[in-house]
């Protein structure tokens, strides 16, 4: 496994620095990559070719090499050096989809997830299907095929296409009976379509597949929390709270993306459920105390602090501790 280029020195701009191309492999993380193929599956590492020629600001890339299911492949492209560290990670997942490409479809599904349309992460994936139709690398196991399948389900269902999601996720069951990720995803479109007691029934059924399948769906949520996808992460939140997620860390994790979203009073309503667990040490009440002020309109009092009387002031909204969430 080597960089390489077709110049004998190429320059690599990172952090505003010129770095030899020697020093790519660590940056990307390939070398961990390759030498985890190499040990899982006994093959010889594959040569990765990553050549970055910048002029001005504008970076011209091209990453080739043995793709896994395509053999000899070569991907191009150019953009604006504006960020250094998106162009980085951009080439790194082209170059990683080379020897993984099912995994390397989840990172194009945050892409796409970022501005709303998913015909790249569902092309990507239709296309490694077909080709796995008649390839025998190791690429096409049945674990891998399900994975994509499941990816591009969510990009379905993300595209309000129930029924190619619902296509997808029941071939992932067929595989092996039974994948508690996809089930869960099934539940999901069952509750687009308003069918709640067959969501209930398959979020169920999910859980029995896997007990652990609720912090799954919160770490999904988290992520795209991360990436500021304040929409998804409340669907993959709310599917955690169905799988049985529960707790006021996550109910509070829950309430940052409503939050976030704009619905400040169901923002509210998670915060205080949470503090409603532990009201004596909450550290949710700064909080509660700022979105009371934005909803209302009015200046609200901090945590242990005396509100001074104001006759004009809006009523100050209930403190009752809501129900707790089913």
């Amino acid at each position: 496994q080597r960089e390489t280029a077709a110049q004998s020195t190429v320059d690599i701009v990172i952090d505003g620095r010129i770095t030899p191309v020697g020093e790519i492999a660590s940056y990307f993380g390939l070398r961990d990559v390759v030498r985890a193929s190499q040990t899982a599956i006994g093959l010889a590492p594959p040569r990765i070719e990553i050549e970055i020629v910048q002029r001005d600001n504008m970076a011209f890339w091209l990453v080739r090499g043995p793709h896994v299911i395509r053999g000899e492949t070569v991907v191009s492209g150019q953009a604006k050096i504006e960020e250094v560290e998106p162009l980085l990670k951009h080439i790194a997942h082209t170059a990683i989809s080379f020897i993984s490409p099912f995994q390397a479809t989840g990172y194009d599904l945050i892409l796409d997830s970022r501005v709303g349309n998913y015909e790249l992460t569902i092309e990507k994936i239709s296309d490694l299907l077909v080709e796995c139709e008649d390839s025998k690398s190791y690429a096409c196991s049945d674990r891998n095929k399900q994975l994509g399948l499941i990816i591009r389900a969510v990009a379905y269902l993300n595209s309000n296409d129930y029924g190619s999601a619902f296509g997808d996720l029941s071939e992932v069951n067929k595989i092996d009976g039974g994948n508690a990720l996809a089930t869960a995803f099934l539940g999901d479109a069952y509750l687009k379509l308003n069918k709640t007691e067959l969501a209930a029934q398959t979020y169920q059924r999910a859980v029995s597949l896997d007990s652990g399948i609720a912090e799954r769906f919160r770490e999904l949520a988290n992520g795209f929390a991360e990436t500021n996808n304040a929409e998804l992460a409340i669907e993959r939140f709310s599917t955690a709270a169905a799988l049985g997620a529960e707790g006021p860390a996550f109910l509070a994790e829950w309430a940052k993306s409503l939050a976030d979203a704009g619905d400040l009073e169901a923002a509210l309503e998670k915060y205080m459920a949470a503090e409603a667990v532990d009201p004596d040490d909450s550290p949710y009440s700064e909080r509660i105390s700022d979105l009371r002020e934005k909803i209302s309109g009015a200046p609200s009092e901090k945590p242990g602090e005396p509100k001074a009387r104001d006759p004009d002031a809006l009523p100050e909204p209930t403190s009752e501790a809501p129900a707790k969430p089913e």
